[in-house]
């Protein structure tokens, strides 16, 4: 009997002497160790399209890559004439092709429907150049005396993992990480 008393203060003892250190280091560490916040943000893919216009001619058109991630940009090209009735303008039904653009063909591939796609990854905050240096894209007025217009719209996709927008936009990513073909 004597042995079991001893055994359950000694036991006791341990007990508490392990409670103590434990709490003596739980103490020891929230009052010195510096608190951390860690702080998680959320890919975000955007972009924006910035067109300068002189004399009737559109003279310049770049797309910003305004998300945080490298992206994949794409524009797409539409026109169509308007007319103005009472001061607004006024879409004509039948939309066209878009014109001829003189797009820079060593950095962007033709896709079917007057899309356009940059062949390399756009950086974040990057901008790319879509018509090639020194050309316009003329917005003259059609054969009816309506305006014609031409609208810029622009797509961005994150850059990783490639197989996002090869399944996307139907597209071939090379191991150099550049848009090598537009697949129907």
């Amino acid at each position: 009997m004597k042995n079991k008393k001893s055994f359950l203060s000694l036991l006791l003892v341990a007990v508490l002497f392990v409670a103590a250190i434990s709490g003596s280091a739980s103490a020891y560490m929230k009052t010195r160790t510096p608190f951390v916040e860690n702080e998680i943000v959320p890919a975000s893919v955007s972009c924006e399209v910035r067109e300068v216009f002189e004399d009737n001619k559109k003279t310049s058109i770049t797309v910003k890559n305004t998300g945080n991630i490298d992206a994949y940009i794409r524009v797409c090209i539409v026109s169509y004439a308007e007319n103005v009735v009472d001061g607004a303008q006024q879409p004509v039904a039948d939309f066209t092709a878009a014109p001829d653009v003189p797009y820079d063909e060593s950095k962007w591939i033709k896709g079917g429907n007057n899309i356009y796609y940059y062949t390399e990854k756009v950086a974040k905050d990057g901008v790319v150049e879509f018509l090639k240096e020194g050309e316009v894209i003329s917005l003259g007025a059609t054969t009816e005396g309506n305006n014609m217009v031409v609208e810029v719209f622009a797509e961005a996709i994150q850059a990783e993992p490639s197989s996002a927008v090869e399944s996307s936009w139907k597209v071939t990513v090379g191991a150099d990480g550049k848009i090598t073909a537009v697949n129907p």
